[in-house]
């Protein structure tokens, strides 16, 4: 689910030249908004994550969503959302 949200944003927000506000749950904001900074200050990596989404939703027919297995087959934006997770993990009251 979580990815399905993140790529959604992240390919809304990629394709846009405008202020975004990120809402959502502490965590989930936070990553997003992480992930998406990271994303504007490395626009070699976006423009590869970019693709990789679209050459993927270029396989899908009209109307069909991606996939569990169409998401595991993207390792950029696998290894993207790792590295994010890695580098802001995630921040809870306990912590």
């Amino acid at each position: 689910m979580i990815h399905r949200c993140l790529l959604g944003l992240i390919e809304l927000t990629m394709c846009a030249n405008r202020t975004i506000v990120i809402a959502g749950h502490d965590t989930t904001a936070g990553t997003v908004s992480w992930l998406l900074y990271e994303l504007s200050k490395h626009p070699k990596d976006q423009d590869r994550l970019r693709e990789e989404i679209r050459e993927h939703r270029r396989r899908l027919a009209p109307g069909e969503d991606f996939s569990d297995l169409d998401y595991e087959a993207m390792p950029v934006l696998n290894a993207t959302l790792k590295v994010c997770f890695l580098a802001f993990p995630r921040r809870t009251s306990d912590n």
